[in-house]
């Protein structure tokens, strides 16, 4: 039994982890009848009081009683930590029982109509609506933290973990129709991560690396650790590509295999990083915008954020991201670049932030509808952000146009396939003009990105959320191919990237460096010594052909294709003593070269052999 496991697990010092489903009533053994014997906790449709196959989390009852059981269960089998899957409300029509209605109303002084026929009820653009869809959120929330009360005191240190898949970390209908939200789950869980349900990680890399990239907003925001869990499909050479693309992100990797084919364990990699203290190096914020993916409007907000994540992923440009928590002075002014990527939803008081960032000397990047509406997604009397541009809405009112041409001044227009954000100069404070919009004659219809200076820094909006043009989504196993990337309009973004990181070069910068292998920079202090660490993770095994099935193993045979050039990189290190690669795929170190380009400054080349799998690239001041 799970006590027995422990007390094994214990004394050969590991931590025992217990794995439950919670609200669900399935359709299978006694789940039936115990619904019928608990009919008064289940969760009820709000619009008809009708039970569904569930327990309602906030139902006194049910949730007195499962925290006695609970806590019991945890005395008894001295575990050391928890994930309790579908803890969450069963769709946006629930839950209405009278619990829910009563706990709603003496947190918010707010009563959810009865009538069905309430055209408030479902309404995104209700203010009470919007209320009640946030208080769920809340609610499943106070479950996690009141679990963790009534564990404290006899289990300080429990683990309660909680995961949502990548799809539900970037899209609204986790929050919308579950209630479910990690950032506010932290509130009462230490252990974040995703279930990465693309399964074939090695074909998707380019999408599941920037969004592991994204799940570390969770880390800056609760100094939590991370985690994902990787489905390896039988294949050791996924299990092994999952874990790297986990550790070079400084994330804990779960999985099902463990092995290389020499039996050597990667996980228990002794020359590792410390995933404790090592922390990202990267000169570029990206904020991972909940609130505007909670209330989008106009525009999906997710494809233009991860988008542009994969672009600079693509050029092995270090960045960061960020959720509103750390939307703080202290937080941004660590980089030379922020980028707000369809961030329709902020307050007055982070737009104040953000522009005091901004005069204080920080580059801030803006896309399409950044700003446009309030931390709730109520629309704005005046858009903020056009007025610090020196733009408008074109005819005063939010429009897009549709598949236009597109061109930097003085050069040949490209097709864009996407909408554009309808905007026009203000006469009277204008920016300066970076791209535009024309017709097929060349006549120019609008601006599409301008800049402006403000302070001692520089804003830069772009009408066109150009990321989302090339945001390629999870692909997982046994579903055709169906991603291509448009050359013409990555190859303008790059530019647009370029304009916005501006001079002088960035900490770490590429010289020599193969697309397909991916790249991160972290940096440590470990026993008085500081190291800054370059993980390197071969993802040449990955292209999958437009319309082909993606494989339950590697696209490519071999999976980890021989390096053709060696990889050159530079890096800014007040001094660098000593630099060598460390591998799972080798026993020991091996020297690579460095020279000094400055005083600070240094070029360092790693021989294309010291990549097969994945290595880090040690450098120590």
């Amino acid at each position: 039994n799970i006590k027995e496991v422990a007390t094994a697990g214990h004394k050969l010092g590991m931590k025992i982890l217990d794995h439950q489903d919670l609200s669900l009533l399935w359709n299978v053994g006694s789940a039936f009848r115990v619904m019928t014997q608990k009919l008064g906790m289940t969760q009820r449709t709000i619009d008809g009081n009708f039970p569904t196959r569930g327990f309602c989390l906030t139902n006194k009852k049910f949730s007195e009683e499962y925290f006695k059981w609970i806590v019991d269960f945890i005395r008894t089998t001295d575990i050391d930590g928890i994930m309790i899957d579908e803890a969450c409300y069963h769709g946006a029509t629930f839950c209405g029982c009278i619990d829910c209605r009563r706990k709603f109303t003496a947190d918010t002084g707010l009563t959810l109509p009865f009538d069905e026929t309430s055209p408030i009820l479902y309404n995104r653009n209700s203010k009470l609506w919007k209320a009640w869809l946030t208080w769920r959120m809340k609610a499943v929330g106070d479950f996690d933290v009141e679990l963790r009360r009534r564990v404290m005191p006899f289990k300080p240190y429990f683990t309660i973990m909680k995961y949502t898949t990548h799809g539900g970390y970037v899209a609204g209908y986790a929050f919308v129709g579950n209630g479910s939200s990690l950032s506010d789950a932290a509130r009462g869980c230490d252990f974040l991560g995703t279930e990465i349900m693309s399964r074939n990680v090695m074909a998707s890399y380019r999408s599941v690396f920037a969004l592991r990239k994204a799940k570390n907003a969770l880390r800056e925001a609760f100094n939590s650790p991370i985690f994902g869990l990787v489905y390896p499909l039988e294949s050791v050479d996924l299990a092994y590509f999952g874990w790297g693309m986990n550790n070079m992100n400084g994330q804990v990797t779960w999985t099902i295999s463990g092995h290389k084919d020499n039996n050597t364990p990667f996980i228990s990699f002794k020359e590792n990083m410390d995933l404790r203290l090592a922390r990202p190096v990267a000169d570029i914020a990206v904020l991972f915008p909940t609130q505007s993916i909670n209330w989008a409007q106009y525009m999906a907000v997710a494809p233009d954020v991860i988008g542009t994540s994969e672009a600079m992923n693509n050029r092995h440009i270090m960045h960061d991201f960020f959720m509103e928590r750390s939307l703080n002075l202290d937080y941004l002014t660590k980089y030379r670049v922020v980028m707000l990527n369809c961030s329709c939803c902020l307050s007055d008081a982070q737009m104040e932030v953000l522009f005091a960032y901004v005069k204080q000397g920080g580059t801030l990047y803006m896309t399409a509808t950044t700003g446009l509406l309030d931390e709730m997604g109520n629309e704005r009397k005046d858009w903020l952000v056009a007025k610090m541009l020196g733009i408008a809405l074109y005819g005063k009112k939010v429009g897009f146009l549709p598949k236009p041409l597109i061109r930097y001044l003085g050069q040949d227009p490209i097709q864009y396939n996407s909408s554009v954000m309808r905007i026009e100069l203000d006469r009277n404070n204008p920016p300066d003009v970076l791209a535009e919009v024309v017709d097929a004659s060349g006549k120019v219809i609008q601006p599409l990105a301008v800049e402006k200076k403000y302070g001692k820094g520089r804003f830069i909006y772009s009408a066109a959320a150009l990321g989302a043009a090339n945001y390629e989504t999870e692909i997982s196993y046994m579903n055709k191919w169906i991603f291509v990337i448009d050359k013409n309009v990555d190859a303008f973004n790059e530019k647009m990237l370029n304009l916005v990181i501006g001079k002088p070069e960035l900490q770490f910068t590429p010289v020599q460096f193969p697309e397909r292998v991916l790249a991160s920079v972290y940096r440590q202090e470990v026993d008085g010594k500081t190291s800054t660490l370059v993980h390197l993770l071969n993802a040449g095994g990955s292209p999958v052909a437009l319309g082909e099935v993606v494989p339950a193993v590697p696209p490519l045979t071999p999976a980890w294709p021989v390096l053709t050039q060696d990889i050159i990189f530079d890096i800014a290190l007040p001094g660098l003593k000593d630099a060598y690669t460390v591998s799972p795929d080798w026993q020991g170190r091996k020297k690579v070269s460095f020279q000094a380009l400055s005083d600070k400054r240094w070029r360092v080349t790693v021989p294309k052999d010291m990549l097969k799998c994945y290595s880090i690239v040690y450098l120590e001041q």
